[in-house]
């Protein structure tokens, strides 16, 4: 637990840096919010999409694949209205093998070649996961222990991105079989109808 909240204070630090637009921190041109959801987040869900294709043995028909992507564009164009979020720091692949212990007993954050400036909701969601998923009860724990060290307007900042947060984070470990919707039979695969209404 202690190598936990030690992982999950970092990212919270990493997350403090913040910037107007997106992309990669050496990119010439940084982009606009209107490029990050037509062209990255798209990307993004598109690929999961693939994936979850060749995963369940399904073909998604382009009204289908429009459907989808429709909702994911709905809930980024409700963050950028108005007073749009932030795009912070974020590390691009939190996993425990990007976390190790040093000589020192503290925990060090490896990898950093997917550094980029995103919207960092989904990336909390899946630190979160990914490091308790070995021991899901330390899941809550670190929880709040993040936004402990993050502070309360990163809290409202989040509940602004939730949302996209969760359906992003959803949406990938489906396509990795981590989860199922609730409805599919355990030992079926899912039919399309299925995944649709998830």
């Amino acid at each position: 637990r202690e190598e936990i909240e030690q992982a999950m204070r970092m990212l919270a630090r990493l997350h403090e840096r913040v910037f107007e637009r997106w992309g990669g921190l050496y990119d010439e041109a940084p982009k606009s919010r209107a490029q990050y959801v037509l062209q990255y987040l798209r990307g993004d869900i598109l690929y999961y999409l693939r994936k979850i294709e060749r995963v369940f043995q399904l073909e998604w028909t382009q009204p289908e694949l429009n459907a989808i992507w429709k909702n994911f564009e709905s809930l980024a164009v409700e963050i950028f209205h108005g007073h749009p979020l932030p795009f912070r720091l974020i590390h691009g692949d939190v996993s425990p093998r990007n976390f190790a212990v040093g000589k020192d007993s503290r925990i060090h954050m490896l990898d950093f070649l997917t550094v980029r400036a995103d919207l960092a909701g989904w990336e909390i969601v899946k630190a979160c996961i990914a490091l308790t998923r070995d021991c899901p009860r330390h899941c809550r724990p670190a929880w709040e222990i993040y936004f402990d060290a993050a502070g309360e307007a990163r809290w409202r900042e989040f509940l602004g991105e939730a949302k996209l947060a969760f359906a992003r984070f959803a949406l990938r470990e489906l396509a990795h079989q981590r989860v199922r919707p609730a409805q599919a039979q355990a030992a079926s695969i899912p039919t399309k109808r299925e995944l649709m209404d998830w």
